[in-house]
């Protein structure tokens, strides 16, 4: 994913994608939580298989997103918003 340069956002911009992030970051998770709820449960039926690390494909961007919120947040204290 590219990144943004967040210090040439204005304050309302800033807010408004940081809001963005973190909703997105929400639903994102309860997806990933029932991506890996349901490979344990096939796991768990069926023995290992593809769906067993489907997840794991997944996981790098939960973490691009984790990251990506926490510069939101950072940008805005920076500016004591």
């Amino acid at each position: 994913m590219k990144q943004k340069d967040f210090s040439k956002l204005d304050d309302q911009q800033l807010l408004k994608e940081n809001k963005l992030a973190k909703t997105l970051l929400i639903a994102y998770s309860i997806i990933f939580l029932l991506m890996i709820l349901s490979a344990i449960f096939t796991t768990t039926v069926k023995g290992i298989g593809f769906f067993t690390f489907f997840p794991l494909f997944f996981l790098p961007i939960a973490v691009v997103m984790w990251i990506n919120s926490k510069t939101y947040e950072k940008e805005i204290k920076s500016r004591k918003l």
